[in-house]
């Protein structure tokens, strides 16, 4: 059995730009650029053999979790996902990304390639991904139990010419680590030579299989700590650790000699997707454009939005949305409508010369979250501070319907990782929620610090809210996908995550938890929903109060496994009488009420006068459905189309609408790289309506 993971795939696709046939890209894990890319104590850059070759970029950034596996999925989805970077993986389950790879990318529109993964054991699931019905979905070939991380360099280059002779792969991934082995052995002189015989090693296979069509990058997966601290580890957000380096040269590659702009690891996928002649559709990164031989012609349109949010109050309409614009930079979309989603008027905020002012550096702007109830509206998000190299969740309110804003506040300071910020409002009580998730010292290895704050809109004094004693089996590891809502004073969240007991056994394993602080209680308790050891994931949560007493209900998507390795998603639900101290057995979305479906996920709850609604997504073949439902004890009644697109659905939202018997429901399709159409409707169940809207953009 080879040393390598080989990956094959066979599909057909449409017709590609000739741009390069070939892509090969070398990491160098954890070689920093103070000596990769810039001149040193012991003399000249250690990369400067690569750099002579093509365009250098000096400054890219890590603003993900800075270790292997992280940052990995980040180059090769082109979006941040929280996932372990846990080092010995024997007897687990494979740990795939929820969007779709560059390598599914490649296999669904090049058609007929095959390609090679390797090294190390952080690569195994670098490939396949979790995304249902993807048209280049396949499965490993062959992969060894052997440990990976024990193959050297020079060793592993050698299978892999051995592979591209028989395979002639499209794409391959090549982890080179042996300088980050050596410099985590605290061994200067190793980490300099491993890196140079990286170099020499990359300089030689592609002097002897390099040919026209053929490009090659270069790049670190991330840093490690300066020297003031010491260059053995990796994985905070400091300086050192966050700072990465690329190096491209070949087809499709400008004759420029480096790019000043600073880019991020989320850039790279659509980079490569670009260089390809492909898409990268669900990529939230944006194209290195300066690396292009032919770089796009024109910056994206401002409505190529992402992850609309929507809430109403008091007859008025909120939506924020993040834009992936390149005229527009890291700046937020904010609308408001006042005649039930007819017209909006619309402005920006959060990052770049926004009007919303205030001291904060707000560069890095995303994932907003927009609340409205008692005449007050709040609008929260995550910000990138790229001098200080962290995070910050930052907040605004407005006591006008959202037609002016209060200077943002930065509510959770020097976050390393903050993923999916959330939060609630109480009506009843003026009181702001506010939930993410972090790791205490940077690493995804470590029990995730869950961090959940109060702040009463009127003054903003935000306090941190005390956890109930967790033990060690109910240690809660990268809380991944949150929501979270109020009730008389009361907070309820749900999120996805993997408990502790079954960290290791099951990495991939994804369990429903509810985290609870009650009106009258201090500390916040955490009640399981789940246990059947799928991968579940965007809960979702509301409270039905149309039978006279509050019903709580959750709703999720589960990946079931069957016996014979298939998988699907499926929509599962549940309900609690006693708000969360007991919850039913899981109920399965019924498809027997409507045509089949292949597979359905990504639920999103709210709460009507009448009941819950409940959206998600079906995806049968190439074909995305938006669908909505009534949610009661006994699961979704008979659904409504909302949407149909080829396209990717992501992003969905619900609303009630004022003083209609109706839902305002958001959404995004994501057409390609520069298209991700964002999408409005209003849907009334009890009369079989849907009319769409549009933002005027």
């Amino acid at each position: 059995m080879s040393s390598l993971l080989l990956l094959a795939a066979l599909a057909t696709g449409p017709a590609r730009a000739e741009t390069a046939d070939r892509v090969f890209v070398f990491v160098f894990d954890g070689v920093r650029p103070t000596e990769a890319v810039m001149a040193n104590s012991e003399g000249p850059a250690w990369l400067k053999d690569l750099m002579a070759l093509g365009v250098t970029l000096p400054d890219l950034r890590n603003r993900d979790a800075t270790t292997t596996e992280p940052a990995h999925r980040t180059m090769f989805t082109g979006r941040r996902q929280p996932v372990s970077n846990y080092p010995w993986y024997e007897g687990r389950d494979l740990q795939r990304a929820i969007s779709p790879t560059l390598f599914e990318e490649v296999a669904a529109q090049l058609g007929e390639e095959t390609w090679i993964v390797g090294n190390t054991v952080f690569m195994d699931s670098q490939g396949t991904s979790l995304y249902p019905e993807h048209p280049g979905r396949w499965w490993p070939e062959e992969a060894t139990t052997e440990d990976l991380s024990r193959v050297d360099d020079e060793a592993l280059m050698l299978e892999l010419q051995a592979a591209v002779d028989e395979l002639d792969p499209a794409l391959v991934l090549v982890n080179l680590h042996e300088a980050d082995k050596e410099a985590h052995a605290n061994r200067w002189e190793g980490y300099r030579d491993g890196t140079r015989q990286a170099v020499a090693l990359v300089k030689a296979f592609a002097a002897a299989n390099g040919r026209d069509g053929d490009a090659f990058i270069a790049l670190a997966d991330h840093g490690r700590h300066l020297d003031d601290v010491g260059f053995a580890q990796h994985g905070d957000g400091c300086a050192g650790c966050r700072s990465s380096w690329l190096i491209a040269w070949g087809a499709g590659v400008t004759d420029a000699s480096s790019i000043s702009a600073s880019y991020e690891l989320a850039d790279v996928a659509p980079t490569i997707a670009a260089l390809m002649g492909i898409d990268a559709p669900m990529a939230h990164g944006r194209v290195i454009s300066e690396l292009l031989a032919d770089p796009p012609a024109a910056p994206l349109p401002a409505d190529v939005l992402l992850d609309p949010v929507v809430a109403s109050d008091d007859g008025v309409l909120h939506l924020v949305a993040t834009s992936r614009a390149r005229d527009i930079g890291d700046r937020l979309l904010y609308a408001r409508s006042i005649d039930g989603g007819s017209s909006w008027s619309i402005d920006w905020f959060g990052g770049g010369d926004d009007a919303s002012g205030g001291p904060l550096d707000l560069g890095g702007a995303e994932q907003p979250q927009v609340l409205a109830g008692a005449g007050r509206v709040v609008r929260l998000w995550r910000a990138f501070d790229r001098d200080e190299g962290w995070w910050r969740v930052v907040s605004q309110d407005s006591d006008d319907g959202g037609r002016t804003w209060s200077a943002p506040v930065s509510i959770a300071d020097m976050v390393m990782h903050a993923a999916n910020p959330g939060a609630a409002l109480d009506p009843d009580t003026g009181v702001v929620t506010a939930i993410y998730s972090d790791q205490a010292d940077g690493h995804t290895d470590d029990i995730t610090g869950f961090n959940l704050l109060t702040g009463d809109i009127d003054g903003w004094d935000w306090t941190a809210l005390p956890f109930a004693e967790v033990t060690a089996d109910w240690q809660l590891h990268m809380p991944s996908a949150m929501s979270s809502l109020t009730l008389g004073g009361s907070w309820f969240g749900a999120l996805a995550t993997v408990e502790d007991a079954q960290y290791v056994e099951d990495n991939e394993n994804r369990e429903i938890f509810l985290a609870r602080r009650l009106a009258d209680e201090d500390a916040v308790t955490f009640h399981r929903v789940t246990s059947d050891e799928d991968v579940s994931y965007w809960p979702a949560l509301g409270i039905d109060r149309s039978l006279g007493w509050p019903v709580l209900h959750a709703a999720w998507a589960s990946l079931d496994r069957a016996s014979d390795g298939s998988e699907s998603w499926t929509i599962e639900t549940a309900f609690s009488p006693d708000l969360g101290d007991s919850w039913s057995q899981p109920i399965p979305l019924d498809t027997t009420l409507w045509p089949p479906k292949d597979q359905a996920w990504r639920p999103s709850l709210v709460a009507t006068d009448d009941g819950l609604r409940i959206a998600w997504v079906e995806v049968e073949g190439e074909v995305h459905r938006l669908m909505l439902a009534e949610l009661g004890i006994g699961g979704p009644g008979e659904p409504l189309a909302v949407a149909e697109a080829t396209a990717p659905i992501e992003g969905i939202s619900l609303a009630a609408l004022p003083d209609q018997d109706g839902v305002l429901v958001a959404w995004h399709e994501a057409w390609s790289m520069d298209e991700s159409r964002l999408g409005l409707a209003r849907v009334d169940l009890g009369l079989g309506v849907v009319e769409t809207l549009d933002l005027g953009l």
